[in-house]
């Protein structure tokens, strides 16, 4: 999920980037080992097919791709490919094919390297682009695992109005979330993966998020306001959705006029000038989440 236009370093001056953070030793992993198969499983798996590497890593001037697609056999070499490349990594764009299969779950198909390494380069990207979450979807690799960390800069109002406080760096693993009430919330939201663009897009208040973190551990609990939006929009993409799946497509604006234009803390203004109604629910199918309270 991007940051917020009006707090992006290259569009809002008074913004720095979201400052870089030590990574933090991790407990030891209680995935399984990773299952090895042989090629004919292989070739029965989408994870295992050499074109889930996304474009952007092809189409990369990096002189170590030469044009030429790796030999990824399987996600544990995607992820090494990915590893022995760029950071942070290329983001994959709306139109990639990855961004819109479902992501397969993860049940130890990476080494505990593997998956430290997969976690670093996902923050690394996320911080560099900058954004508050991202999906492994967007860098290519097609596992349910996301990040999230928000320092929640911005002017206490808007903060206020979008019930935005800082969310330390965690990882979400199989994450999937359903209605934890009936309330919903329509704000301007954006993608790293559709860069450039923002719309109003309903979504729940107020979820229970269940999945496990990067340790296998399990995870239940209650996110609320802008929090639970991130949630929502990070869990989305390893559904195959967009936020413009979700989103009220007459409020589709460029990012420099939602700097200029609407940056207020609520959309009623452009909701006005636009002429669209803002959403009074969640919109757009659902893929492996409820949103029913």
């Amino acid at each position: 999920m991007a940051l917020p236009v009006r707090h992006r370093p290259d569009l809002a001056a008074a913004t720095s980037p979201v400052p870089a953070r030590a990574a933090e030793p991790r407990p030891h992993v209680r995935w399984p080992a990773p299952v090895r198969r042989s090629r004919s499983d292989a070739e029965r798996t989408q994870w295992t097919h050499p074109t889930v590497i996304s474009s952007e890593v092809l189409e990369s001037e990096d002189p170590k791709w030469q044009g030429k697609a790796p030999p990824v056999t399987s996600l544990g070499d995607l992820v090494d490919t990915l590893l022995a490349g760029a950071s942070p990594a290329p983001i994959v764009t709306a139109g990639d094919p990855v961004l819109r299969r479902p992501a397969l779950p993860y049940d130890g198909q990476l080494s505990a390297a593997q998956l430290d390494g997969l976690l670093a380069l996902m923050r690394t990207t996320m911080n560099e682009a900058p954004g508050v979450g991202l999906a492994a979807p967007q860098i290519g690799v097609p596992l349910r695992i996301a990040v999230i960390e928000d320092p929640a800069p911005g002017p206490a109002e808007v903060l206020r109005a979008r019930r935005r406080v800082p969310q330390p760096f965690r990882v979400l693993v199989n994450p999937r979330y359903e209605a934890a009430g009936p309330g919903v919330a329509a704000f301007f939201e954006g993608c790293l993966s559709v860069p450039g663009w923002q719309a109003v897009t309903a979504r729940l208040e107020r979820v229970r998020l269940r999945g496990q973190d990067e340790t296998g551990r399990e995870l239940d609990e209650v996110a609320e306001g802008w929090p639970a939006r991130i949630v929502q929009h990070e869990t989305d993409h390893l559904d195959g959705m967009l936020y413009l799946d979700r989103a009220e497509m007459r409020s589709l604006s460029a990012n420099a006029h939602v700097l200029d234009r609407w940056s207020q803390p609520t959309p009623e203004a452009a909701a006005e000038a636009l002429g669209f109604s803002l959403p009074t629910s969640v919109q757009g199918r659902a893929g492996s989440t409820s949103t029913t309270p």
